[in-house]
């Protein structure tokens, strides 16, 4: 009994130990400071939505009342080109003009995995296409959105997934 207590008490002390050796390098050590850092936030107007939430509202909360600067968008390809060969950028058009009116930067994510669960996102047409035909649409769409956005001063950044 005496010898399980000290355990206990000896792993607790061993973990005070590692509280106070993270808390000395963070409050007295400028290299583990990073006063640039800058915080950003993925935002997803069909996850605000699936909340009963407005997300032209979520949207505007983060960016004016939070003061998020920094975004993430996905622009994910089943919602791009639900019918193939039509390419609807209309609600990504209307979250980066806003983000542009607040001086704000974004990253763009696009490909055949973006942020949100299902990682991936093909339209229901991609289901049956044989492998090569799948890559092309793929490289299409790909394509259609970098030429759409390719000049637009916000978009700071690409997060192109497989």
């Amino acid at each position: 009994m005496i010898f399980q207590s000290h355990g206990k008490i000896k792993i607790f002390g061993i973990f005070l130990l590692i509280l106070f050796i993270v808390w000395f390098m963070l409050n007295f050590f400028e290299s583990a400071r990073n006063p640039d850092m800058k915080l950003g936030v993925s935002f997803d107007p069909e996850y605000a939505g699936s909340l009963s939430m407005d997300p032209a509202e979520v949207f505007r909360l983060l960016a004016d009342d939070w003061q998020f600067r920094y975004f993430r968008l996905s622009l994910p390809w089943d919602k791009v080109e639900s019918v193939r060969g039509t390419f609807d950028f209309t609600e990504m058009d209307y979250f980066l003009s806003e983000a542009q009116k607040r001086g704000a930067r974004v990253m763009l994510a696009i490909g055949n995995k973006t942020p949100r669960w299902p990682e991936c996102h093909h339209p229901g047409w991609v289901a049956d296409l044989p492998p090569a035909e799948f890559r092309s649409a793929l490289l299409n769409y790909l394509r259609a959105a970098v030429d759409h956005y390719k000049d637009n001063p916000t978009v700071e950044m690409w997060q192109v997934e497989n």
